[in-house]
């Protein structure tokens, strides 16, 4: 069996030189990472905005004695205050962050759109994420993801010369001065996030965010477990 032919004789062959084929190497690896970074940062931000449960709740729902039951609804009362506080503390950041993140995306998708319909286009989106996280957190995920992927098919198909990149970062540059538009859009979102939350534990019956409780190992029957920590 003859060996087979190096590398480089097999380019001679089909006549292109390795410089060629470096060069070509250095023009595409930047695409492929660029790609594939700007993908993997999408991925995990439209699943977290996308999520129902941005903050877990875990109640203790297994206590042996009178002493146990106390400490267990001193604990449980306690999650549930900071539940609470994380929904009016954390969440209107988490909002926030979202939300820069979508008008940035649309400052790039959408040019010639004024900044205050931009703005206003932004809050849309994710308010119709968060609602819908209620509804289907597939559904929600689909729309999240929505407006990321166009930009990676606009900058794809039109090349990167489509995105006007010192027009879209003035715009960006100008939110501050709206900033009074985008608090009252916060402060929109922030109750109605409570709303849609008690709402669902009216429907569920339900106050935990997790699954269905297990037995404790030590548990008696008749007792329930407690939730997985």
């Amino acid at each position: 069996m003859l060996p087979a032919p190096p590398p480089h004789a097999q380019l001679v062959a089909v006549r292109l030189s390795q410089s060629e084929v470096v060069a070509a190497w250095v023009e595409l690896l930047p695409y492929v990472l660029g790609i594939v970074v700007y993908l993997v940062f999408i991925f995990e931000f439209y699943r977290f905005v996308a999520r129902r449960d941005v903050f877990e709740l875990r109640l203790r729902r297994y206590a042996s004695g009178r002493l146990g039951r106390g400490i267990t609804a001193f604990e449980n009362a306690l999650r549930v205050v900071l539940y609470l506080l994380e929904h009016v503390v954390v969440y209107p950041v988490l909002i926030t962050v979202w939300y820069l993140v979508f008008v940035v995306l649309l400052a790039f998708l959408a040019r010639g759109l004024g900044i205050e319909t931009l703005l206003l286009v932004a809050m849309a989106v994710v308010a119709a994420v968060r609602v819908t996280a209620y509804y289907s957190e597939d559904l929600s995920r689909d729309l999240a993801k929505m407006l990321p992927l166009a930009l990676l098919g606009v900058v794809i198909l039109e090349g990167a010369s489509s995105v006007v990149v010192d027009e879209s970062l003035g715009i960006v540059a100008s939110i501050g001065v709206h900033w009074r538009q985008v608090l009252a859009y916060v402060l929109l979102l922030v109750p109605l996030e409570l709303v849609l939350r008690v709402a669902r534990i009216v429907v569920t019956g339900r106050l935990s965010t997790v699954g269905p409780t297990v037995p404790a190992p030590d548990s008696e029957p008749g007792e329930e477990g407690e939730t997985p920590e």
